[in-house]
C-alpha cells in the first residue's frame, strides 16, 4: 500500500453516486491503478472556519490503526484544497437494502450477526465505541 495521501486524485474514476449525507457522498469508483472498484467517500470542507471535521479526524485516525476482517478497509486518502477523500474497499450493500429486498435465511442471518458481533468485539477491545450502528452501516 502507498503512504496516505500520496495519491492522485486522477488515479480514481467515479462511476456513480451510491451514498449521501452531511458528512459529504459516497461514490462507487474504479481505482485505474490497480483496476478495482473501491468506494470513494468524499467530505467537503469549509475553508473559512475550522478546516477538517474533528469526526472526520477521529475517523481517519481510528480506521488507520484498524485491521480487521469485519471492519472496512480504508485504503488511501486523498486532501485538497477544500475537500477529503477517503478510499475504502467497496460492499455491494448493506443490512437495510437486504433486509428491505427479500427474505433472508436463518443461516444468513446467523453469519451476518456473528461477523457484525466479531467485528464489534474488536472494536470494543481496543476500546473503541461505534455510536452509529444501524442497518444502513453494516455493509454486506
Amino acid at each position: 500500500m502507498k503512504p496516505f495521501g500520496s495519491s492522485k486524485s486522477s488515479r480514481y474514476e467515479r462511476l456513480e453516486q451510491v451514498g449521501a449525507g452531511g458528512y459529504g457522498k459516497v461514490y462507487k469508483a474504479k481505482d485505474n491503478d490497480k483496476g478495482e472498484i473501491i468506494a470513494l467517500k468524499v467530505i467537503h470542507m469549509d475553508v473559512h472556519t475550522e478546516g477538517i471535521p474533528s469526526t472526520t479526524m477521529r475517523e481517519i485516525c481510528l480506521l488507520r490503526k484498524l485491521s480487521h476482517p469485519n471492519i472496512i478497509l480504508l485504503k488511501d486518502l486523498i486532501v485538497e484544497d477544500t475537500s477529503i477523500s477517503l478510499i475504502f474497499e467497496y460492499a455491494d450493500t448493506d443490512l437495510r437494502k437486504e433486509l428491505t429486498q427479500k427474505n433472508i435465511p436463518n443461516s444468513y442471518i446467523r453469519s451476518y450477526m456473528k461477523q457484525f458481533l466479531t467485528g464489534l468485539a474488536f472494536l470494543h477491545s481496543h476500546r473503541i465505541i461505534h455510536r452509529d450502528i444501524k442497518p444502513g452501516n453494516l455493509l454486506l
